[in-house]
């Protein structure tokens, strides 16, 4: 444990080094934590940890200033193959006084896989070294075989299938646990009002032989869409795209399997659209707690040097004097993702004349996520093109493995997380800098009030990645945003469904005259054929 002052941040700072070897005892090859090593503050040159919705868990760098080889003494850095852990604890003990905070919400703690090491020699004493890792048990899976899992789990033998958290589940009992004296807990799935909607054979989801336990959960993942636990109603129009990843909880570090966008983030949504939030009244007039889903408030430009207001969880008031904001890159999304979706009942190979086509239009994509996933209402805006049908590509999918109803399932899942994760990672991005704060993660609405007068929506943000840093004593985060809210209505979207409905409509009456022609071609030239084909020989008995 250590006290630290960074700026005006009092935080706690706990970092170890874990060496764990594998040795001989007597008869058997056990694993044992060999040494652990605690880092000081001032050893540390940089510290960059990244949590960001896209990986499953924290991954980081860190930049120790290694002088007199004292990791080379204490045996961490000799260039054997063990395995090498990282522990970090980060508490910020001025957010315990603060209300709404959690205990949770004011720390960043987890156990890392060191992936790569690096050294350099900046001069004759001060010798650098940098590992970079990734939390441990996402590592892990990486590095463990398919085939090795599944010879060990009870999953690879369930006729109906898995689903993701029933595989990690078993992966964390059947693999991690074994033998490690490294963080083990009792559990490493969080309870959730939310599930996976299907359940595929394993072996549908692999590709090769040599495919890793991560590979399997991440395809399985991308086939899945979240629903509620208690849900018994199977309804094809509606989609949510889910999330599993470790995040902290009351009940420590665990992965979590529920939708980017829950119910409380539609209320917040409904509030912000119905009421607006004041930059004097919020929180006094408006007392709901929304920490769980919403951060904090940032400003810019002029707004910067007004007083800010007091969130329910944080009075924390921000000022950032510049920001970087990416327009979509329009040309890829219209080429590889905001395409109208061909889905065939059968495999690649096969004919596809012979098949019913299921055709899910981008439109239908859009309308899923404004009206599900936000929840939004009249006349509130989103932030997506209205795509003429007749500039737009097809992109054709093909059905996942020999059970029909949930590889159909799993095909239009997979085709909406593709569009609907597009809508929140590659669309308008906002990337700034600002005094770092442990309590911001991943998942959650932000305030931004710009100088450019917008509605009140349009202020809030959905972040996609926290990148928390600690360098030469200065503690910052980095956000990366997206803006979801616009000004193309519910209704505007509703007149585009019309409209590529019909183009649709028409398309298809054309391919089947088309075919009809083509099949009276084909009939006509094989009757002509037989017709001008010479008479066969008799042959007489002799």
């Amino acid at each position: 444990m250590s006290f630290n002052i960074l700026g005006d941040h009092n935080l706690d700072i706990d970092i170890k080094l874990i060496k764990k070897i594998r040795k001989v005892n007597g008869a058997q090859i056990t694993d044992e934590i060999e040494q652990v090593v605690d880092i000081e503050l001032s050893s540390i040159n940089s510290l960059q940890i990244d949590d960001n919705l896209m990986r499953m868990g924290l991954y980081g760098i860190i930049e120790i200033n290694n002088k007199a080889n004292i990791l080379d003494v204490i045996g961490i850095n000799n260039g054997q193959a063990e395995d090498l852990y990282i522990a970090i604890s980060i508490k910020d003990l001025e957010l315990e006084k603060e209300a709404g905070l959690k205990p949770h919400q004011i720390k960043v703690e987890f156990l890392g896989l060191v992936e790569k090491t690096t050294t350099a020699s900046a001069n004759f004493e001060d010798n650098l070294i940098m590992f970079e890792f990734e939390e441990a048990i996402v590592a892990d899976m990486h590095h463990t075989s398919w085939d090795q899992f599944t010879s060990q789990s009870e999953v690879n033998n369930k006729p109906e299938g898995a689903n993701v958290v029933e595989i990690v589940n078993s992966f964390y009992e059947n693999t991690w646990k074994d033998g490690s004296d490294v963080d083990v807990q009792e559990s490493i799935t969080a309870e959730s009002d939310y599930e996976p909607d299907i359940k595929i054979p394993v072996q549908v989801n692999t590709k090769r032989n040599n495919d890793s336990v991560y590979d399997v959960v991440s395809t399985l993942l991308k086939r899945t869409q979240a629903v509620t636990a208690k849900s018994t109603i199977s309804d094809d129009t509606i989609f949510h795209l889910p999330s599993f990843r470790f995040s902290n909880t009351s009940e420590g570090r665990l992965m979590t399997f529920k939708p980017y966008f829950t119910d409380r983030h539609r209320a917040l949504i409904e509030e912000v659209r119905e009421e607006g939030i004041s930059l004097d009244d919020f929180g006094e007039t408006n007392p709901t707690d929304y920490s769980d889903v919403y951060t904090e408030k940032f400003t810019f430009g002029p707004f910067a040097q007004l007083k800010g207001f007091t969130d329910p969880n944080t009075n924390w008031h921000n000022s950032i004097e510049g920001e970087t904001v990416t327009r979509p890159d329009t040309g890829t999304l219209m080429e590889d993702t905001w395409t109208n979706y061909y889905m065939f009942p059968s495999a690649e190979d096969d004919v596809i004349s012979k098949t019913n086509v299921q055709v899910i239009p981008y439109v239908t994509i859009a309308k899923n996520f404004i009206k599900n996933e936000l929840g939004l209402k009249k006349n509130a805006g989103i932030n997506l093109p209205l795509i003429n049908p007749k500039h737009q590509k097809k992109t054709y999918f093909y059905n996942i493995g020999d059970l029909k109803d949930s590889s159909t399932k799993a095909t239009r899942n997979e085709i909406y997380n593709k569009v609907t994760k597009s809508f929140v990672t590659v669309n308008e991005q906002i990337e700034f800098e600002s005094k770092g704060a442990i309590y911001r993660t991943p998942g959650k609405f932000i305030w931004i009030e710009r100088t450019k007068k917008t509605s009140e929506l349009e202020n809030l943000w959905y972040v996609n990645s926290v990148q928390h840093s600690i360098v030469d004593g200065r503690y910052t985060t980095k956000i990366i945003a997206n803006s979801v809210f616009g000004d193309k209505t519910v209704n505007d979207y509703d007149k585009l469904y019309l409209e590529v409905t019909k183009y649709l409509r028409i398309q298809f009456r054309n391919r089947q005259q088309k075919q009809r022609e083509e099949e009276k071609v084909e009939t006509a030239t094989n009757n002509k054929q037989a017709a001008a084909a010479p008479i066969p020989p008799q042959i007489y008995p002799t």
